[in-house]
């Protein structure tokens, strides 16, 4: 099997899948059931270990009960569900799970997604969710963990010239606050130990670059935020915007307060214009 040209290879994932089918169009008029494993093989310049396949064929749609491989670039990988190969190249309720210790060692730098690049040091990551929906248009159910960091996403995912773009609901989970706002490559370090867990329900629509967040509801730790939040370039730097509600709001805890003693600062139903 030839290479995969290196216009296609810069291409996002649907655009990849969709070009690998198009290899196999003289199956377009045939209906097959095919079961196969394959202990070792090199595709693209890329070896890969433990390859299960168990599929049916059926008026262009490829039906896999199970394609798993346990070792590719050091990650393992498992999908099943349906793909339209030929003719309107589509998902249909295709589930996936990948997972690899160490997400450099299974990627290139300019596969990583943009998103997570914003978030140092990552190591550990795992990927399991459904899909459907055309290359331009996917619609998608996913839970990500990378290391302690738990996000789930539903809605949609446009693909565009160098990144992706969503409009959906989404939920992230950290257990520090403070180690997470660092790992965005903030040097955030007030005066406690630790301000607790992270956790964030929000309408969100954009990328890693500029978004919007809608009914933005927020704990951290005991500390509750409600709002919208958005974020875009401008000028020579970005602009942060929040219309925030707060229902507590330990401040001296969020800030270094060298002259007073820790005290507890609530703030009831007040907007905050950052």
């Amino acid at each position: 099997m030839n290479p995969m040209p290196k216009d296609v290879a810069s291409k996002n994932l649907a655009e990849q899948a969709e070009y690998a089918f198009s290899k196999l169009g003289f199956l377009k008029n045939v209906d097959m059931i095919f079961n196969a494993t394959l202990d070792s093989g090199i595709y693209n310049a890329t070896p890969f270990e433990g390859v299960k396949a168990a599929f049916e064929l059926r008026n262009g749609m490829f039906i896999f009960e199970d394609l798993s491989i346990s070792q590719l670039r050091g990650a393992n990988m498992r999908f099943s569900g349906g793909i339209n190969a030929f003719e309107n190249f589509a998902f249909e309720n295709f589930k996936y799970q990948i997972s690899t210790p160490n997400i450099y060692s299974s990627l290139a730098e300019d596969e990583v997604p943009e998103i997570l690049k914003k978030i140092r040091d990552i190591k550990n990551f795992a990927i399991t969710g459904t899909v459907s929906g055309t290359k331009s248009d996917i619609t998608t159910d996913t839970a990500m963990r990378f290391d302690e960091v738990d996000v789930d996403y539903a809605g949609s995912i446009i693909p565009g010239a160098e990144d992706y773009f969503f409009n959906g609901n989404l939920s992230l989970k950290a257990p520090d606050f403070i180690k997470f706002v660092n790992r965005l490559g903030i040097n955030y370090n007030p005066n406690v130990m630790s301000l607790g867990i992270l956790s964030i329900v929000s309408d969100f629509g954009g990328n890693a670059d500029a978004f919007v967040m809608n009914n933005f509801d927020a704990l951290v730790g005991s500390n509750s935020f409600q709002g919208s939040i958005s974020y875009a370039p401008e000028g020579e730097k970005p602009l942060l915007t929040a219309d925030l509600n707060v229902d507590k709001f330990e401040i001296d805890r969020f800030f270094y307060n060298a002259n007073k003693t820790a005290l507890f600062c609530p703030v009831s139903r007040r907007e905050l214009f950052l």
